[in-house]
């Protein structure tokens, strides 16, 4: 008698909204919470220090792009190791930095903002479109390394086509709650009395403010990535995340 191996079932595929995204993601920054900030404001320290000696144009702009680019692929990296099982601490964290395709990922975190900033140069619509439609194209640029550019943008087009509006969601929602943080600190800084004291202030706060951001909204474009592949491309969140384990 011939036995008859039964097929294998799909994984079962979670529905996913704008909530549970960027709930799972700050979840999991709150979890890791000092590893993500200790790294972010070690990344993030060349602009504070240039901004802190009144040095700004171009060196405090790459600065800026470089060390939150930097930031940014130690904490997806490192949101992948948690969601493969494994508790990244800050040394860990750190030394994601220390990729292979390094060079690459800068280089794409550059293009990406400079293009998304043009967007938003042109009118807002064309800059949230761009941040919609390339919402996980670093996460995926991080997640296979020999990925290129262009199929890095192609992977996050396809990904998000069809669910938009929900990816358009979640970026707001990050947005908005960006801002309302950095809103805070600013309105806080307000208080003091004495104009050059609070120039020096708010640039003393936004330092730690932004490095916390950072590490609360990064995991969450790593969670959609998993969440678009596991609803695309009917994969389990062990073989998306197993290069990481």
């Amino acid at each position: 008698m011939i036995s008859v191996v039964p097929r294998p079932e799909a994984p079962s595929i979670p529905h996913w909204t704008v909530r549970s995204s960027v709930e799972e993601g700050v979840r999991l920054g709150l979890e890791y919470f000092t590893a993500f900030t200790v790294v972010a404001l070690v990344f993030t320290a060349p602009a504070f220090i240039l901004e802190m000696r009144g040095v700004g144009g171009f060196p405090k702009f790459a600065a800026d792009i470089l060390g939150n680019a930097a930031a940014q692929i130690c904490i997806l990296c490192s949101t992948f190791q948690a969601l493969a099982g494994r508790t990244p601490n800050v040394a860990e964290t750190f030394w994601q930095i220390q990729r292979p395709n390094l060079v690459k990922l800068l280089s794409f975190s550059v293009v990406q903002a400079l293009l998304v900033m043009v967007g938003f140069v042109l009118f807002a619509i064309p800059g949230l479109y761009l941040m919609t439609l390339w919402a996980v194209a670093m996460p995926a640029l991080v997640a296979i390394e020999d990925m290129e550019f262009v199929e890095a943008f192609r992977q996050s087009a396809s990904l998000t086509k069809g669910r938009r509006w929900r990816v358009l969601g979640v970026v707001l929602a990050c947005m908005l709650t960006a801002l309302i943080v950095f809103g805070l600190a600013s309105l806080t800084v307000r208080f003091v009395p004495i104009a050059i004291e609070q120039t020096e202030l708010r640039t003393m706060v936004l330092w730690p403010v932004t490095a916390i951001v950072a590490a609360l909204l990064h995991p969450v474009s790593a969670v959609l990535y998993v969440q678009l592949r596991q609803e695309k491309e009917e994969l389990t969140v062990e073989e998306i995340v197993e290069p990481f384990y």
